[in-house]
């Protein structure tokens, strides 16, 4: 969560149910711009990247621990359009925001710095489509791991089939865990290990077609095209400390964004 070392190491491979893990490749510079900077002041650490599940420029995050469960709706300008308030959620260390099929937004909390949680819990919210909703109520789903509790910052799901990952930070042992099938609220769904993962991920997200994943650490983000493929390594434009990132919705660029007061997002071209 604050820790400003960049790591790297190797890459991952999705398909739309499995994700498999491959040694990267093809490291280098990555052309990239300033697509906009988060101008609300309420947003200190902007810990997450989603883009709206609508025809839209938003892009949608949150703050990390310390703030309530509340999202910020950004403009391409950098204005905030809104803020939601998540009922029925608690905010005890949100990492990371997903768009999901359905018009879903999936928010994190998976952070355990002290790695003593019985169990992660992820949220399920409906994109509110009218940005003068104040609130949403979300569905609560909870999560346990097969090998004890682990920090955790990557959050994706595939915006096909809804299959939720979750990918633990942590140097050496770093793993993807897959969710079931079909998630139960009121109970605790059991997380599968399915891959190792790079060292220290800070997010992750799929395109919007599933195709390609890009999975972030602070200083590099790794692009998939297929299961079983090479990835493709890029470096991230320098930030104070980048933990968020997202795929735009055609599916061209990557969003990276950074923690920080009036904080920067950039914007990637996503490799072909």
């Amino acid at each position: 969560m604050r820790n400003l070392a960049a790591r790297t190491a190797v890459a991952t491979a999705t398909g739309a149910l499995a994700l498999t893990l491959v040694p990267a490749t093809g490291a280098g510079a990555a052309e990239y711009s300033l697509d906009r900077r988060i101008a609300d002041s309420q947003v200190k650490e902007s810990s997450g990247l989603s883009r709206s599940t609508y025809k839209r420029p938003l892009l949608w995050t949150h703050n990390d621990s310390g703030d309530g469960p509340r999202l910020f709706a950004i403009s391409r300008k950098g204005k905030t359009r809104a803020v939601v308030n998540i009922q029925g959620a608690s905010a005890n260390d949100w990492e990371d925001i997903s768009s999901g099929p359905g018009n879903t937004l999936w928010i994190g909390d998976i952070g355990d710095n002290g790695r003593r949680r019985s169990h992660i819990t992820v949220y399920r919210i409906k994109e509110p489509k009218n940005l003068k909703v104040k609130s949403v109520k979300a569905t609560r789903f909870d999560l346990d791991y097969p090998d004890g509790a682990h920090d955790a910052e990557g959050l994706m799901v595939n915006p096909r089939t809804g299959r939720l990952f979750v990918i633990s930070k942590a140097s050496g042992n770093a793993a993807v865990y897959r969710a079931p099938e079909v998630l139960r609220s009121g109970t605790i769904n059991k997380l599968t290990r399915v891959a190792s993962a790079p060292d220290i991920v800070t997010a992750a997200a799929f395109s919007r077609d599933a195709r390609k994943i890009v999975i972030g650490t602070y200083g590099s983000a790794y692009v998939y095209s297929k299961l079983g493929g090479k990835a493709r390594k890029l470096s991230k434009p320098k930030t104070a400390q980048g933990e968020s990132l997202t795929v735009s919705r055609s599916g061209r660029s990557i969003f990276v964004g950074s923690e920080g007061r009036q904080s920067p997002i950039y914007r990637m071209p996503m490799p072909r």
